[in-house]
């Protein structure tokens, strides 16, 4: 049973920056509306993603994903695969325990509930942006509650993504992330981190940056102090009662594919690793509310590289979240379906929990005619596999040309609502979320004060600091 309860517009957070501007009004801040625009590149091959100005950072041009040989044998490969690397499909009953041994309490709830999702018969949904960007808006000032899945089927998503590379480069969402934590949903933070070497785009590999970033390396200064960007915004990114709000954490994702300056076209796996545990372990030793998730893509093509050769370890990674994309919706569902079984297992064996950080078609669902997508791809799979996972998440909506949810009226807009209504998904509003550890933690630290009342908060010593 759902507990829905309706959202009043509310106010910002307890002071505005200084130097902060709206979005919503066309002004941008430096890189800002170019730093807002997706890059969704797990199915594409390098050379078609091209540098742009004004409001695109990246472009598809050419899409080459990596086709699979299937065949009635595909599912049983998949699972020899891992049992090669010592997978079964026994489940482990230990309890959950984050990677950092100092994690707050809250950051503890978290992992615990993501959990338990995988205990039920439905799977959480989440949303990159979804209050900060949508089809008609961008960072709506004094409106954090804004949102095109909320619009289109009454319900927000149990996770709300955001980005640390736009972040810095001042696209200032925290207030925003905020009330999504206040509202009991969990954060999700990427970080398409730039070229040390260099200063460029994360697709830039020149100057060997994955050695360089390294103690002794040409660029260690450069990547020390964007590591300490990181350590200062987790620090800071702070409840109404000053205590570090949790947020999964997407570093260094896709190091299977061709894309990043990081992954297989710039570094080698053992290049990979000592990156991933170097940056690793300076954060996690100055900040304790991360959960680390490790995001490999298109993990059914080829498992062994997706969670074995390219895999940084399981002292270093506390959630799984692939990515899936494809350009065909048939193409889409057969491949998240074979995802889901390998994560499945590979979430059983090792203690891990395990999700989709990004899936959906390429290039958004907008040209998708028969309204079918969210039931084939998502309905369809959900008692073959997906509600074994934990969460699924889509992409950030851009434009009423771009989108990965849609508004009402939109194609697929009833098949959407008839996913969110069912049981199949679980929203921010369900009982079966808000029963668990996580949300009921904040329900009580708020106390007396509604979770949509927190951004009206003024000044007291609950006053919540924004960069």
């Amino acid at each position: 049973m759902r507990a829905y309860q309706s959202i009043e517009t509310v106010e910002t957070f307890s002071k505005d920056v200084d130097n902060e501007e709206s979005l919503s009004n066309g002004n941008s801040l430096g890189k800002t509306r170019s730093a807002l625009i997706a890059i969704v590149v797990c199915a594409l091959g390098i050379a078609g993603v091209t540098k742009l100005t004004g409001q695109n950072i990246l472009v598809s041009k050419q899409i080459s994903a990596v086709e699979l040989n299937d065949g009635p044998n595909k599912t049983d490969a998949i699972k020899s695969s891992l049992t090669s690397r010592g997978v079964s499909s026994s489940v482990s009953m230990d309890k959950f325990h984050p990677t950092d041994g100092n994690a707050t309490n809250s950051t503890k709830r978290l992992l615990e509930s993501l959990r338990a999702l995988q205990e039920t018969d439905g799977v959480g949904f989440g949303h990159h942006y979804d209050n900060y960007v949508g089809q008609d808006f961008w960072a709506p000032k004094g409106q954090m509650n804004k949102s095109d899945v909320h619009s289109a089927t009454g319900e927000y998503p149990l996770l709300f993504g955001y980005d640390l590379y736009q972040y810095m480069n001042g696209a200032n969402w925290t207030r925003y992330a905020r009330w999504a934590h206040h509202k009991g949903s969990a954060v999700v933070v990427s970080w398409w981190a730039t070229n040390p070497v260099n200063g460029e785009e994360a697709h830039d590999c020149k100057g060997d940056p994955v050695t360089a970033l390294m103690p002794g390396g040409k660029a260690h200064k450069e990547w020390m102090d964007q590591l300490n960007q990181v350590v200062k915004f987790f620090n800071k990114f702070q409840d109404v009662d000053g205590e570090q709000i949790p947020v999964i954490f997407r570093m260094f994702r896709e190091p299977n594919t061709d894309h990043w300056w990081w992954g297989k076209r710039c570094s080698s796996p053992k290049e990979y690793h000592e990156a991933f545990e170097f940056s690793y372990n300076y954060i996690q030793s100055r900040t304790h509310n991360i959960l680390w998730a490790y995001s490999p893509c298109q993990v059914s093509d080829d498992v062994t590289s997706a969670l074995d050769i390219w895999y940084p370890g399981d002292h270093v990674v506390d959630i799984v979240a692939a990515d899936r994309y494809s350009s065909e919706e048939d193409k889409l569902a057969e491949k998240l379906l074979l995802d889901c079984e390998v994560l499945t297992e590979f979430g059983r064996k090792y203690n891990k929990v395990v999700g989709f950080a990004e899936f959906g078609i390429l290039d958004g669902i907008q040209d998708l005619d028969d309204g079918s997508f969210f039931h084939h791809t998502l309905l369809k799979s959900m008692t073959q596999c997906l509600q074994n996972v934990s969460f699924v998440s889509m992409w950030a909506n851009y434009s009423p040309e771009k989108y990965w949810t849609p508004l009402p009226g939109e194609k697929n807009s009833v098949g959407f609502k008839e996913f969110v209504d069912s049981r199949a998904s679980i929203m921010n509003g369900d009982d079966r979320w808000r029963e668990l550890p996580y949300y009921k933690g904040i329900e009580s630290s708020l106390g007396n004060t509604k979770a949509n009342d927190v951004a009206d908060l003024k000044t007291g010593s609950g006053q919540v600091p924004v960069e």
